[in-house]
């Protein structure tokens, strides 16, 4: 399986279950990390959670994908899905600089909301930030049944609600956080 087969370039509809099995995984795991701030949330008025403990979740949560990225070659709803990343270097398997590269970018990517992701419509590829980035590519396992097509109309519409909808929530929640020398505090 050649970077170059466009019959192997993963499917929109496998890779949208992939990242919702895939973002169901990180609420769980985020959910038992936060729970203690979030279960103070609904009982106060405000919660402080230190740089250490938000930077110790980022650093877990980046190496796992890592791992799964450069031992297995997918995260797990990828493999789920029948999908897995390829280096477009012509390499065998990932390096672990992109194994680091994708989940970082991706996780960067997300300061943006879910709008640049869908800029994977508008390529025959369907490669976005991330992927650039790193100079990955996902791929499935077996053969497509037809050959990829720009989707213009789908990728221009989402990249605008979601970036709008991105930038008005990230807006707002903003307005809830109080940043210490120390701590971030979120506020009700």
């Amino acid at each position: 399986m050649t970077s170059n087969e466009p019959k192997f370039v993963a499917d929109t509809v496998r890779r949208l279950f992939a990242l919702w099995i895939d973002s169901l995984l990180h609420m769980l795991v985020t959910g038992a990390f936060l729970s203690v701030p979030v279960s103070k949330l609904l009982l106060q008025r405000e919660v402080v959670i230190s740089y250490v403990s938000l930077g110790t979740f980022a650093v877990l949560s980046l190496g796992f994908q890592a791992c799964c990225l450069k031992w297995v070659g997918a995260t797990p709803g990828k493999l789920m899905m029948g999908l897995r990343i390829v280096s477009r270097t012509g390499a065998s398997e990932l390096s672990w600089m992109q194994a680091f590269l994708r989940p970082l970018a991706d996780a960067l990517s997300l300061f943006f909301g879910l709008g640049p992701r869908a800029l994977m419509f508008l390529r025959f590829d369907r490669t976005h930030i991330s992927d650039w980035v790193a100079e990955t590519q996902v791929r499935q396992f077996h053969a497509r049944t037809h050959p990829p097509r720009r989707r213009w109309l789908l990728g221009l519409g989402l990249f605008l609600f979601l970036s709008g909808q991105s930038f008005h929530q990230s807006y707002q929640q903003i307005q809830h956080l109080k940043f210490t020398s120390k701590s971030v505090v979120i506020m009700r």
